[in-house]
Protein backbone atom coordinates (compact mmCIF):
# COMPACT_ATOMS: atom_id res chain seq x y z
CA UNK A 1 0.00 0.00 0.00
CA UNK A 2 3.04 2.47 0.64
CA UNK A 3 2.58 3.27 -3.47
CA UNK A 4 -0.12 4.83 -3.64
CA UNK A 5 -0.87 7.19 -6.33
CA UNK A 6 -0.91 10.80 -4.87
CA UNK A 7 -3.29 11.78 -7.42
CA UNK A 8 -6.15 9.45 -6.13
CA UNK A 9 -8.26 10.47 -3.38
CA UNK A 10 -9.34 8.33 -1.47
CA UNK A 11 -12.19 8.82 1.61
CA UNK A 12 -12.78 6.11 4.35
CA UNK A 13 -16.12 6.65 6.13
CA UNK A 14 -17.17 5.16 9.25
CA UNK A 15 -19.81 5.60 11.61
CA UNK A 16 -17.65 4.13 14.08
CA UNK A 17 -15.21 6.83 15.79
CA UNK A 18 -12.48 3.87 16.90
CA UNK A 19 -12.96 2.41 13.45
CA UNK A 20 -11.47 5.63 11.94
CA UNK A 21 -8.20 5.61 14.76
CA UNK A 22 -7.81 1.88 13.82
CA UNK A 23 -7.56 2.77 10.22
CA UNK A 24 -5.68 6.37 11.34
CA UNK A 25 -2.68 4.74 12.81
CA UNK A 26 -2.70 1.52 10.60
CA UNK A 27 -2.52 3.63 7.43
CA UNK A 28 0.08 5.42 9.31
CA UNK A 29 2.25 3.37 9.92
CA UNK A 30 2.73 1.92 6.64
CA UNK A 31 3.80 4.77 5.29
CA UNK A 32 0.39 6.22 4.26
CA UNK A 33 -0.42 9.73 5.42
CA UNK A 34 -3.78 10.00 6.33
CA UNK A 35 -5.97 12.89 7.67
CA UNK A 36 -8.82 13.46 9.51
CA UNK A 37 -11.29 16.08 7.76
CA UNK A 38 -12.42 18.66 9.84
CA UNK A 39 -16.06 19.59 9.80
CA UNK A 40 -15.39 22.90 8.45
CA UNK A 41 -13.20 21.32 5.53
CA UNK A 42 -15.19 20.93 2.49
CA UNK A 43 -12.06 19.82 0.38
CA UNK A 44 -11.70 16.85 -0.64
CA UNK A 45 -7.57 16.67 -1.47
CA UNK A 46 -5.95 13.59 -2.99
CA UNK A 47 -4.40 11.69 -0.56
CA UNK A 48 -6.25 9.54 2.34
CA UNK A 49 -9.12 11.52 4.14
CA UNK A 50 -11.14 10.02 7.46
CA UNK A 51 -14.91 10.85 7.39
CA UNK A 52 -18.08 10.45 9.03
CA UNK A 53 -20.98 10.40 7.38
CA UNK A 54 -21.82 13.75 7.71
CA UNK A 55 -19.48 14.54 5.44
CA UNK A 56 -20.78 12.96 3.24
CA UNK A 57 -22.96 15.22 2.07
CA UNK A 58 -20.08 17.44 0.80
CA UNK A 59 -19.19 14.98 -1.96
CA UNK A 60 -20.14 15.99 -5.76
CA UNK A 61 -22.57 14.47 -7.39
CA UNK A 62 -20.93 11.80 -9.72
CA UNK A 63 -17.65 12.22 -8.46
CA UNK A 64 -16.41 9.15 -7.38
CA UNK A 65 -15.02 6.20 -9.46
CA UNK A 66 -15.29 3.08 -6.60
CA UNK A 67 -17.15 2.64 -3.49
CA UNK A 68 -15.87 -0.38 -1.41
CA UNK A 69 -18.28 -1.79 0.99
CA UNK A 70 -17.20 -4.54 3.42
CA UNK A 71 -19.05 -6.43 6.05
CA UNK A 72 -21.40 -2.86 7.35
CA UNK A 73 -24.57 -3.52 5.40
CA UNK A 74 -24.93 -6.62 7.14
CA UNK A 75 -24.50 -4.49 10.48
CA UNK A 76 -27.85 -2.14 9.24
CA UNK A 77 -30.86 -2.46 9.19
CA UNK A 78 -32.81 -1.79 6.03
CA UNK A 79 -33.77 2.04 5.88
CA UNK A 80 -29.04 2.69 6.93
CA UNK A 81 -28.62 0.64 3.74
CA UNK A 82 -30.67 2.35 1.30
CA UNK A 83 -29.53 5.38 2.72
CA UNK A 84 -26.25 4.52 1.97
CA UNK A 85 -27.20 3.18 -1.46
CA UNK A 86 -28.80 6.28 -2.27
CA UNK A 87 -25.67 8.09 -1.79
CA UNK A 88 -23.50 5.69 -3.79
CA UNK A 89 -26.44 6.64 -6.67
CA UNK A 90 -25.45 10.29 -6.34
CA UNK A 91 -21.70 10.69 -6.12
CA UNK A 92 -20.79 7.70 -8.37
CA UNK A 93 -20.93 7.98 -12.54
CA UNK A 94 -21.21 6.04 -15.52
CA UNK A 95 -18.49 3.34 -15.47
CA UNK A 96 -18.21 3.51 -11.66
CA UNK A 97 -17.34 0.24 -9.73
CA UNK A 98 -19.05 -0.69 -6.89
CA UNK A 99 -17.49 -3.44 -4.48
CA UNK A 100 -19.55 -5.48 -1.97
CA UNK A 101 -18.89 -7.95 0.70
CA UNK A 102 -21.58 -8.93 3.19
CA UNK A 103 -23.78 -11.66 4.63
CA UNK A 104 -27.20 -11.45 3.14
CA UNK A 105 -28.38 -14.34 5.78
CA UNK A 106 -26.54 -12.78 8.74
CA UNK A 107 -28.57 -10.06 11.20
CA UNK A 108 -30.73 -7.89 9.73
CA UNK A 109 -30.71 -10.27 6.09
CA UNK A 110 -30.72 -6.60 4.11
CA UNK A 111 -31.57 -6.43 0.19
CA UNK A 112 -29.21 -4.99 -2.07
CA UNK A 113 -30.98 -2.77 -4.81
CA UNK A 114 -28.99 -0.72 -6.79
CA UNK A 115 -31.69 -0.25 -9.72
CA UNK A 116 -31.30 0.11 -13.45
CA UNK A 117 -28.32 2.28 -13.62
CA UNK A 118 -26.05 -1.00 -12.16
CA UNK A 119 -25.42 -4.17 -13.54
CA UNK A 120 -23.56 -6.96 -11.66
CA UNK A 121 -20.20 -7.95 -13.25
CA UNK A 122 -19.31 -10.76 -10.43
CA UNK A 123 -20.10 -12.64 -8.20
CA UNK A 124 -18.22 -14.59 -5.74
CA UNK A 125 -18.91 -17.13 -2.32
CA UNK A 126 -17.32 -15.60 0.52
CA UNK A 127 -14.00 -18.29 1.66
CA UNK A 128 -15.75 -18.47 4.85
CA UNK A 129 -17.17 -22.13 4.07
CA UNK A 130 -19.35 -22.43 6.76
CA UNK A 131 -22.09 -20.07 5.33
CA UNK A 132 -23.44 -19.69 1.71
CA UNK A 133 -25.00 -16.61 2.61
CA UNK A 134 -22.11 -14.56 2.28
CA UNK A 135 -20.67 -13.17 -0.97
CA UNK A 136 -18.42 -10.85 -3.23
CA UNK A 137 -20.04 -9.23 -5.46
CA UNK A 138 -18.28 -6.42 -8.01
CA UNK A 139 -21.14 -3.99 -9.49
CA UNK A 140 -20.57 -1.47 -12.44
CA UNK A 141 -22.98 1.86 -13.28
CA UNK A 142 -24.17 1.41 -16.47
CA UNK A 143 -26.11 4.80 -17.04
Amino acid sequence: MGNLNAEIQFNLVDVVPSSLLLAYHYLNRTGIETKFSRPDDVSFDKGVSLRVPADCALIGNGSISLVVNVESFQEMTQDWVDYWIELVQRTTRHGSLFYSSNSFGYKNKFTLDLGPNWEIREVHQHPRHWTDSHRTELWQRVH
